[in-house]
């Protein structure tokens, strides 16, 4: 996944400075239309990124302090009006839920090498970058620690101390690329550039027993083609202990390898395309010692749980040739009930999400043989090296259901796709298409029998700041405890959330009372006498018809969305206040834009 980070539109910025009277942040680039989308420039990301640290940087007052409780999350679940769905989150015992801590790398050339125009041998692709990389991790939520504290160490912890070294990783391999890319200037040659590097995460399995979390990396340092492949981090969660495969497995080794086998072969498509088989699970032990000095030379086994077995990996090479690809080797549950501890084993019937690997395939290119379940769309021309289509299909098993828009994306890592499983057999695709200034558009589908489109929402991308210039967006893993975003622009602009579960038709239905704001007008100051409600934490009316005298600091804190918001004073006091016209910031004393100044507006 790599998240998606664009600039408000200039006509949707201004329609909301009108609103709200929020400054206009500076730097706008423009946007390049298509439909309804609309895809920003490197610079305009890295305007909205800016705009994020400015929006969430650490204030020394003492509202500082009392606005941080708004982005803590409140866990009270709070039941649907609408007592007849039959997905009531009663009964259902909670997991944890986790973000995503995420850095992208752009590093350009700044030196004096230049390549001969006349020397058409002499040529350099990179476009004067030489590194490009995107790098993620996984953190568990704060509000979790106190159920969990040996497992959210254990993944927090191992976070925090990669994120520190990847502007080390980005730096050498900037370094070696500048170096080549001056050699290959000084000797006539060609850069093939920029050096890249990706790492990926997902949560692939969590529940009362186990964390799994799957590992993607990438990278391209010159030469015909880059290098991939992948891992497994599996956690007890009770201990936050890591496990290895022989904690979770019922069988010897021996029996292991050679059920693995069988499953090996089974995947092949001739008889020769795993020639190394034997090799490499000669050297794969459950318990692997790897000490060069005796020549003891063995490997632990990749390994990671998901919803329907234990996945061993094996990467490009190791068993076979670079084309022969990586191999996803699945030891099912159901096939093989005896070869997996009890307690490793999940329940069935149960609710579960993940985020999904659902190809897409140009129409030109959909054969018989491809995917049972893949996204069909049909490219524009004229948009090189972009994802351009004003319609797709989701195919199943030959049938499909077509959505009425399309998509501009760079490639197929800027959709977010999640499957969505019910304890009642209910089975459905969640496709997050990105869209202009950080929106999010929502396709659900039924895929239980036929596959059918079910509707679409819109949301907005999650993300606040966080150290070292990372961010952190929440990820999809309890289908009863979503979390997704909404831009409010009432008061300035906000970045907000609420809790949804999926529902009885699929889609996202919202639990929660209120929008807690993330991102918002941190340092917003009333121009006038505010009338105000004094509430509590859990919005019960304490005081009416306080006045506030102009001057105060105000502090977005949630919002129901629909009549009111409430906001923290520097004394401590949450107080509400409750407009006459929500959408357009109207309160009885007037516009929020009049009575305010330091409104902040973006999206």
């Amino acid at each position: 996944m790599k998240i998606k980070t664009t600039t408000a539109v200039l006509s949707i910025v201004l329609m909301a400075t009108a609103l709200t009277g929020c400054s206009v942040p500076e730097n706008l680039g423009s946007t390049i239309e298509l439909g309804g989308s609309q895809k920003s420039t490197a610079n305009q990301t890295e305007t909205a990124r800016d705009l994020d640290q400015d929006i969430t940087e650490d204030n020394s007052n003492d509202s500082s302090n009392d606005s941080s409780k708004a982005t803590s999350k409140d866990t009270s679940k709070n039941s649907s009006d609408d007592s007849s769905d039959d997905t009531s989150t009663e009964g259902t015992a909670k997991t944890p839920t986790f973000s995503i801590a995420y850095k992208d790398y752009s590093i350009r050339y700044d030196g004096d090498a230049t390549f001969d125009e006349s020397n058409e041998n002499s040529v350099d692709y990179s476009n004067g970058i030489l590194f490009e990389g995107s790098y993620q991790f996984l953190m568990m939520d704060d509000e979790w620690e106190e159920d969990y504290p040996q497992l959210y160490e254990a993944v927090n912890s191992y976070a925090r101390e990669s994120m520190a070294q990847t502007d080390g990783y980005a730096n050498n391999m900037a370094d070696e690329a500048r170096q080549m890319l001056e050699e290959a200037a000084e000797g006539g040659y060609s850069f093939w550039g920029p050096y890249t590097e990706d790492y990926f995460v997902s949560v692939t399995r969590i529940d009362d027993a186990v964390l799994s979390v799957y590992n993607y990396s990438s990278e391209y340092t010159g030469g015909a083609h880059g290098m991939y492949g992948a891992a497994g981090d599996n956690y007890d969660v009770e201990t936050g202990e890591m496990l290895d495969i022989s904690d979770v497995l019922d069988t010897d080794e021996e029996e292991f390898e050679e059920v693995l086998k069988d499953e090996i072969l089974a995947l092949a498509e001739s008889d020769d395309q795993f020639q190394y088989i034997d090799e490499a699970l000669e050297d794969l032990k459950f318990d692997a010692e790897y000490d060069p000095d005796n020549e003891v030379y063995e490997f632990g086994y990749k390994w990671y749980f998901a919803y329907d077995g234990l996945h061993v990996i094996f990467n490009p090479y190791e068993l076979g040739s670079y084309s022969d690809g990586m191999q996803d080797v699945v030891i099912g549950y159901d096939e093989y009930p005896d070869m997996i501890k009890e307690k490793f084993v999940p329940a069935q019937n149960t609710d579960y999400i993940y985020k999904d690997r659902i190809y897409f395939i140009a129409d030109e290119y959909d054969y018989d043989n491809n995917p049972d379940l893949h996204f069909r769309y049909t490219p524009y021309d004229g948009y090189q090296g972009d994802m351009v289509s004003s319609k797709f299909e989701l195919v199943k098993d030959g049938k499909s259901a077509q959505v009425d828009g399309g998509f501009y994306v760079n490639d197929e890592n800027d959709f977010d796709i999640y499957r969505v499983v019910t304890a009642d057999g209910r089975e459905y695709v969640y496709l997050f298409v990105p869209t202009e200034s950080d929106h999010l558009w929502l396709v659900v589908f039924d895929i239980t029998g036929d596959v059918k489109l079910v509707d679409t929402q819109g949301y907005y991308q999650l993300y606040s700041g966080s150290d070292d210039g990372y961010h952190l967006a929440p990820i999809l893993t309890d289908p009863y405890d979503m979390r997704l975003g909404h831009l409010g622009q009432n008061f300035g602009s906000y970045i907000c959330y609420g809790d949804y579960e999926v529902g009885a038709d699929g889609l996202p239905k919202e639990i929660s009372e209120f929008h807690y704001i993330l991102i918002g007008s941190e340092e917003a100051y009333s121009k006038a006498d505010i009338k105000v409600d004094v509430v509590d934490t859990n919005g019960e009316v304490l005081e009416q018809g306080v006045t506030i005298p102009k001057g105060q600091h105000f502090v977005p804190y949630r919002t129901d969305a629909e009549s009111y918001m409430d906001l923290y004073l520097d004394d401590g006091r949450i107080v509400r206040l409750t407009y006459e016209e929500f959408d357009s910031g109207t309160i009885p004393e007037g516009k929020i834009g009049d009575l305010f100044e330091g409104l902040k507006c973006f999206g």
